[in-house]
């Protein structure tokens, strides 16, 4: 092999790993984006509270599977199984509001008031500022725990929530918001979590999690500022 012939592979493969990585960036993004869509984090995209929104709040998601399938090869092979399950878990929500119960859904977006969506984005935020302090902060045998405690504490506080009244007393945006999180979760809950599956075994099996977490996270964070999917990774990534 000449020298010129050598420069030339060396720049080709150095072309399609820069192309490789920033398609995976663009199919982390994607998700990422998603997934924030789904947990109200993006305010940019008004609530779906009618149907002509639902379905253009619907639309994006119809990529989704797509964007997993090729950002999991992207992925060593523990994070990959975590990318499928939880882009098979993101999924079952969106399944519920756009497909199986549209009408409910836009009657619960439709009850959520400006104060209502700023008490469940702080407890979101807190989520997502106590994963990154469990990245950085807790030893290798307790990551586990703290991991399923913060995600069980999210659940907890989003069910017990402030809720708005509705003019249909029958609507309950808690239990609707805190279902369609559980939905969400469920698959990483159940792949990882089983020791630490409810907020109830936390605290009867890892309270030491529970003290960490009330603590350390704070709930006045950007939630621009985190991508959800890479904040999960980097906790995930420790116990592979």
């Amino acid at each position: 092999m000449n020298y010129f012939t050598f420069i030339s592979l060396t720049i080709i493969l150095c072309s399609v790993n820069q192309s490789s990585g920033q398609n995976c960036d663009q199919q982390e993004n994607g998700i990422d984006g998603t997934v924030k869509q789904v947990l109200l984090m993006n305010h940019d995209i008004p609530l779906p509270v009618n149907a002509s929104i639902m379905n253009d709040w619907c639309s994006p998601f119809k990529t989704l599977s797509r964007r997993v399938s090729k950002f999991s090869k992207c992925m060593p092979p523990f994070l990959a199984q975590v990318i499928v399950v939880l882009g098979s878990g993101i999924k079952k929500p969106v399944k519920y509001i756009c497909k199986a119960n549209k009408q409910k859904a836009i009657e619960n977006y439709a009850c959520m008031t400006t104060k209502y969506l700023e008490r469940f984005n702080r407890r979101e935020a807190f989520f997502l500022d106590s994963l990154q302090i469990i990245s950085k902060n807790v030893t290798d045998d307790q990551i586990l725990p703290h991991f399923c405690c913060a995600v069980n504490t999210l659940l907890h506080d989003i069910y017990n929530l402030e809720k708005p009244r509705c003019k249909d007393p029958s609507i309950n945006t808690n239990n609707f918001i805190g279902d369609m999180v559980s939905l969400a979760v469920s698959d990483v809950l159940d792949l990882m979590c089983g020791s630490f599956r409810s907020h109830k075994s936390c605290q009867d099996k890892a309270p030491q999690a529970l003290k960490f977490l009330a603590a350390k996270g704070v709930d006045s964070v950007d939630l621009r500022k985190y991508n959800f999917v890479s904040s999960i990774l980097k906790v995930v990534g420790r116990l592979s």
